[in-house]
């Protein structure tokens, strides 16, 4: 824990005005935050009905999975470990481990790039900022983030086997790629 608060504390000094910005514009959980990857005008929650449900449940079934797992390992957030911490994004009563946003933009981030595979690689590379952006944000550990993207490949391959979400991600799927011209 202690090279993981170093790791923290150096971000804290060291983050760009940018790298705060996003962090903190990342507290947000949804699909949406990947729209400039998409980089497509009609990608929105307007244009996208059955996307967008699709997605909400999608973040419904992370808290679902992370949240009971936060309770067990009950580890502290950075800045009520070190006093030295000023996380920049709003603050959570919840545990550490694992981190529950990296979790869902991981998930997020595999289903949509099952969606546009032709954009995978800008995809996953969106993912995995939000997911840092939790320590950039000061909120998390580097294990925290390790931990959430394991979750959410595991999860993202244990829903893909049920005949509910497959029903649901092909009408999603299907919906967004008319809208982006795919």
């Amino acid at each position: 824990m202690k090279a993981e608060l170093g790791e923290i504390l150096t971000i804290q000094v060291t983050r760009t005005p940018e790298m705060a910005a996003r962090a903190v514009a990342d507290a947000e959980e949804n699909v949406w935050r990947f729209s400039d990857v998409i980089d497509n005008p009609k990608f929105t929650k307007e244009n996208l009905p059955k996307f967008s449900a699709f997605f909400d449940r999608i973040v419904e079934t992370e808290g679902a999975v992370v949240d009971p797992a936060k309770d067990v390992w009950k580890r502290p957030r950075p800045h009520l470990y070190s006093d030295l911490v000023k996380p920049i994004v709003p603050l959570s009563k919840s545990g550490s481990y694992p981190s529950g946003h990296t979790t869902l933009g991981t998930l997020m981030g595999i289903v949509l790039s099952n969606m546009v595979p032709e954009k995978r690689p800008v995809i996953m590379a969106r993912a995995w900022e939000y997911g840092h952006n939790r320590v950039v944000g000061g909120i998390h550990y580097a294990t925290d983030i390790e931990a959430g993207r394991i979750a959410g490949t595991v999860i993202a391959e244990t829903i893909m086997t049920h005949d509910d979400y497959k029903s649901e991600y092909e009408g999603a799927k299907a919906e967004l790629r008319a809208a982006l011209g795919l």
